[in-house]
């Protein structure tokens, strides 16, 4: 077996045979060869075998694997458990890599031998007509002390675009399965909490628009899995789990972290609300506000005092301004209630004033957190 290589990319892909040459060849044409290619078949029913053979019979880094269907993540995953390098990178299958993806990174490393986690620029091919184009950042990159928090609000993390140090995913696990539609931003959230990533402006990766995508299919179920990600990680994680970068017990630093969450609380369309409002991000702050030396509550407690008194504030759900409101008067110790993603839906399903095409769309979320529970049971069992 050849040594082991500088890097390992994850290609998970699914009935693809179509795309899957091109997306290989573009990581064959790289300038920086030491990588190895981790193939994983989740259970084609086209001609993805004949194609990843032909590959492996070419070029010795092309490594196949093959896989019952379990959807992205469980693909992921085997590819993970697989990978030799000491980097990790994705390439999905109907997507490419410009030819100097891994030598950009190869370079960043050097210049960031501290980073465990770096993000790029991408492209646009447009499938129907063939243009190649050079869209903005999905959202603003955020500093570094805001770079948990500002995922609460959306996604600012390409995934072909990513390039993580193996040992990361030893410390923070595996892609949660249960995500199909949202496996990777779950796992850059977790990550961000432990990790400082480090982003660049080069454009590495392609990205295929196209009518067989999977965000195609079911379009807001990206959007449910995101906020089903948020909701855990503030389940499982208390406020300073969102500015790892800052020091809560400076005044100024509470006040910045506190003006950043009422932000993020005042954005309706943020990631948080997606299956419905709750409280959960407010009531981690007054769990915080609760617990925090004087000084630092004190300067946090002027911020969300002032910001109460605004407009778009008083404009939210009543639920959410009860929460702010207990939050301004915590002063002694209050614990924080976890909350269930099917609560949430349920609240929401529940409340007349949920629109239509809503409901509808929450109903059969509800029935894919069904399948894909019995699913996962079943492999568990």
């Amino acid at each position: 077996m050849r040594a082991a290589p500088r890097f390992s990319i994850l290609v998970p892909t699914f009935n693809q045979a179509h795309y899957l040459g091109q997306a290989l060849d573009s990581l064959l044409a790289q300038t920086c060869g030491d990588f190895e290619a981790l193939v994983v078949d989740d259970g084609s029913v086209d001609d993805t075998p004949q194609v990843l053979a032909a590959y492996a019979a070419r070029d010795e880094r092309v490594r196949p694997f093959r896989r019952d269907n379990g959807g992205c993540g469980a693909a992921l995953n085997t590819g993970l458990e697989q990978a030799r390098g000491a980097w990790v990178g994705w390439l999905s299958s109907d997507d490419l890599f410009e030819p100097d993806k891994l030598a950009v990174h190869a370079q960043a490393i050097l210049q960031h031998p501290e980073a465990g986690f770096f993000h790029t620029h991408f492209y646009y091919l447009d499938e129907a007509t063939g243009e190649k184009s050079s869209p903005d950042p999905w959202r603003p990159v955020p500093p570094a002390h805001f770079q948990v928090s500002r995922l609460l609000e959306g996604n600012y993390v390409h995934g072909n675009a990513v390039m993580v140090r193996k040992d990361v995913f030893d410390e923070v696990g595996s892609f949660d399965e249960s995500l199909r539609y949202g496996q990777d931003f779950d796992m850059w959230l977790r990550m961000s909490a432990r990790h400082r990533s480090v982003y660049l402006e080069a454009r590495t990766c392609v990205t295929r628009w196209h009518s067989g995508q999977t965000t195609n299919l079911f379009p807001v179920a990206g959007l449910y899995d995101s906020c089903r990600a948020c909701l855990n990680f503030l389940n499982a994680f208390a406020f300073a789990g969102l500015f790892p970068q800052l020091n809560l017990a400076h005044p100024d630093e509470a006040a910045a972290a506190v003006d950043e969450v009422l932000g993020i609380v005042c954005n309706t369309g943020a990631y948080i609300y997606q299956l419905g409002y709750n409280t959960l991000l407010p009531d981690r702050l007054r769990e915080w506000l609760g617990t925090d030396a004087a000084s630092a509550a004190q300067a946090a407690r002027e911020v969300l005092r002032q910001r109460l008194s605004r407009p778009q504030t008083q404009a939210l759900p009543r639920v959410i301004l009860q929460s702010l409101a207990a939050a301004l008067e915590q002063t002694d110790a209050w614990a924080f209630t976890p909350r269930g993603v099917e609560q949430v839906i349920a609240d929401t399903l529940a409340d007349p004033a949920t629109p239509e095409q809503k409901r509808q769309n929450l109903l059969r979320y509800r029935e894919y957190l069904a399948a894909a529970h019995a699913r996962l049971g079943c492999v568990r069992a």
